[in-house]
């Protein structure tokens, strides 16, 4: 009888002779598959990887000087100027990939209006930041434009929506605005929509660029795939995690959140001492929109302050949840709501404010005990 240990090296000859070819096949499919969803990607345009909007709007903001003390940032006067963005996915920018932008003579965007309003007409000022004011969205498509529109139709009265929301303003800005400005065009009601980072950046909260460096990774930027992919895992992991941090550390800054809340209780009461009604709006930052939305204890600490104050308080996150959030984002180097968000804004506040009679036709009686003309329920 032969020795099996003498037939073991020519017994496994064949297979050793089969595995380079097999591996070279693998290899070679694995690189034909890559090169396949490589080529799918670019043609969809999907990517993991983004460059930053630019803004060109230098000539549009007013130097130190002619600003408001106590407001950083402030627009213009009949100015021009624009956002360009790196794509166009959604084929919604103008030529150029921009989104360009008018202020009226206010430098606030809009129709030019006169300060004191007509006869029979009711006005609704909106405070805010760059949700507000609409960045990459167009003018028509602003949930206050909309709102306007909505409350005409079920009011049945001459509404205007007046936008007051400028780029980067913290809630105290806005009051600021609102005693120095806004109240001489007569408000019948103040409307303040407060964002997350509305308490002046508390711990650096931010939902933007700083957001996008947890999942968009620059070594990747040559390949639309592996970007990709890698994006879609990091932002759902590091990126929420990293949110969470940051709503931890600004919840502890709490000079910063009396300083947003005293501004609040200044605002309800400049406005009802010009016999307007006030109310705010917590609009959510367009991420992880469901139960478990990991900013809502930021909307809870806010709309808890209102309840304390009396204050009307409208949540959208209620409006928001079960979207998909990146169908949203103005782009994906753009996490501004898109006019979709803006749509889903405007029916939400309208019905808040028809809901809670918070524009009152102007006959109705002023209720002994309330500190404002009208007394929402």
């Amino acid at each position: 009888m032969s020795d099996p240990s003498t037939q073991t090296p020519a017994a496994n000859t064949p297979a050793k002779r089969r595995l380079l070819p097999n591996l070279l096949l693998v290899l070679v499919t694995v690189l034909v598959m890559l090169l396949f969803f490589e080529g799918a990607f670019r043609v969809l345009g999907l990517r993991g990887y983004h460059e930053s909007r630019y803004r060109d709007w230098e000539n549009a903001l007013l130097s130190d000087s002619e600003r408001i003390p106590g407001i950083h940032l402030q627009l213009r006067p009949d100015s021009r100027f624009s956002f360009q963005y790196e794509s166009d996915p959604r084929g919604y920018f103008d030529e150029g990939n921009r989104m360009v932008f008018h202020t009226n003579s206010w430098g606030l965007r809009g129709d030019d209006f006169a300060a004191e309003k007509a006869e029979g007409v009711q006005r609704v000022l909106v405070l805010g930041d760059s949700f507000t004011f609409g960045e990459g969205v167009r003018l028509e498509h602003t949930f206050c434009v909309r709102l306007e529109g909505l409350l005409r139709e079920r009011l049945g009265r001459e509404i205007e929506v007046l936008n007051l929301g400028v780029s980067a303003w913290s809630t105290v800005e806005e009051i600021e605005y609102l005693e120095q400005v806004g109240l001489g065009f007569e408000p019948d009601l103040v409307l303040v929509v407060f964002v997350a980072n509305d308490a002046t950046y508390a711990a650096g909260l931010d939902f933007f660029d700083n957001f996008r460096e947890r999942y968009e990774n620059p070594a990747l930027k040559h390949s639309y795939f592996i970007s990709w992919v890698y994006a879609k895992l990091a932002k759902r992991l590091s990126g929420r995690n990293y949110i969470e941090f940051l709503v931890g550390e600004a919840l502890r800054r709490e000079q910063q959140w009396q300083d947003a809340f005293d501004a609040m209780t200044e605002g309800k009461g400049l406005a009802a001492g010009k016999g307007s009604n006030f109310a705010v709006a917590l609009f959510p930052f367009m991420y992880e929109l469901h139960d478990d939305y990991p900013l809502k204890p930021i909307h809870d600490e806010v709309a808890g302050h209102c309840a304390e104050q009396g204050i009307p308080v409208l949540d959208l996150l209620e409006a928001f949840k079960g979207r998909e959030y990146g169908e949203l984002w103005v782009h994906p180097a753009d996490q501004h709501p898109n006019e979709v968000g803006h749509g889903i804004a405007a029916e939400a506040m309208a019905g808040f404010i028809v809901d809670r009679e918070l524009l009152p036709p102007v006959s109705a009686p002023i209720e002994d005990g309330d500190n404002s003309p009208h007394s929402p329920r």
